[in-house]
Order: structure tokens, then C-alpha cells, then sequence
């Protein structure tokens, strides 16, 4: 990965801890965004987790794409280290979790999950 994305990454570490020990809402978390370099998250294909981890922030305030702290810890797992990203995985564990706390999900065409559905199809 290069610095680009490393510095991105370390930002989105911070904005992800900082929401998840509390230090502010979601809305404040989507706002710090504006430090991430946006060219970054757009000319970034071959590193994805940049990409998905940039809008799995920016999703926290979106209605019916609303964004789980267990996305968020995932993502922070996958820059700490601790897990291997893996946008397969993550959609799957995402899938499971959602089934396990407020029932089945809907995709919507992008691949996101609807949280306000009833199936996943």
C-alpha cells in the first residue's frame, strides 16, 4: 500500500476509534471525513478496504444504509492488523450479524444492505 493510502487509512482509524470510544456522534465522525485526501478513495481500486472503509463512514448517517458499529469495528481490525480484509467476508459476517439482531436484510443494487428490509435476496 502506499503513503496515500497509509495516511488515509490512519484517519479513518482515528475517526473510527474516536466514534466507537464516544468522543462523538455520528455525525461528527461523517464530518471528519472532509480530512481524507477524496482523490485518494476514487483512484484507490486496487486498495479497496480504502475505498469501502471511506464509505462505510460516510453511510453512518445515511437512512437505510446506516452503518453498524460492527462494520466499523471490523474495518478497524483490518487496519490494525488483527484481520485480513476481505470484502466477501465482510459482507457475509455483516449479513450474519443483521440476521442475528433485527432479522433478515435486504441488498440494495450497489451490494449495500437495506437495515429496514425483510429479505436479502
Amino acid at each position: 500500500m502506499d503513503e496515500i493510502n497509509e495516511r488515509a487509512l490512519l484517519l479513518m482509524k482515528d475517526i473510527i476509534n474516536d466514534y466507537l470510544n464516544e468522543e462523538y456522534d455520528r455525525n461528527e465522525a461523517v464530518s471528519k471525513l472532509t480530512f481524507v485526501d477524496h482523490d485518494v478513495i476514487h483512484c484507490s481500486s486496487p486498495e479497496l478496504m480504502v475505498t469501502d472503509c471511506y464509505y462505510t463512514i460516510a453511510h453512518l448517517t445515511e437512512v437505510g444504509y446506516e452503518t453498524t458499529d460492527f462494520e466499523l469495528e471490523y474495518f478497524r481490525d483490518c487496519i490494525n492488523g488483527t484481520r485480513k480484509y476481505d470484502l466477501d467476508e465482510k459482507m457475509g459476517l455483516i449479513r450474519e450479524y443483521y440476521k442475528g439482531n433485527v432479522g433478515e436484510t435486504k441488498c440494495h443494487e450497489d451490494g449495500s444492505l437495506d437495515t429496514q428490509s425483510a429479505s436479502c435476496e
